[in-house]
């Protein structure tokens, strides 16, 4: 229940529902929790581990790549999603776009 400002009590709309935030992880978190996950033996230690840290199976095997792929320190860090583009390299394709055009 919510409070409105003129002392009545309200309930939220159900239709609006707040958007969830992206999680983001340290280097050192990363390989802290890899380091748990390669310790593991026994059966079903991985799946506690991932409940405990509310993680996903794919965090771990992405981290994994990440790992293998750069080394630890600087794949672990780096962040994902898309990369931001250098504006002088758009400016060029766009200027190069639109002189064939005019060809």
């Amino acid at each position: 229940m919510v409070s409105s400002s003129n002392g009545r009590v309200t309930t939220p709309d159900p239709e609006l529902v707040e958007r969830a935030k992206w999680r983001k992880f340290t280097a050192e978190y990363k390989a802290r929790i890899l380091a748990e996950a390669d310790a593991c033996k026994e059966a079903g230690e991985i799946g506690a581990l991932l409940r405990r840290e509310a993680l996903y199976s794919s965090n771990l095997t992405e981290w994994r790549k990440q790992r293998k792929k750069k080394g630890a320190d600087a794949a672990l860090g780096s962040a994902r999603g898309r990369k931001k583009a250098d504006p002088l390299k758009v400016e060029n394709e766009r200027l190069r776009r639109h002189s064939m055009q005019r060809g």
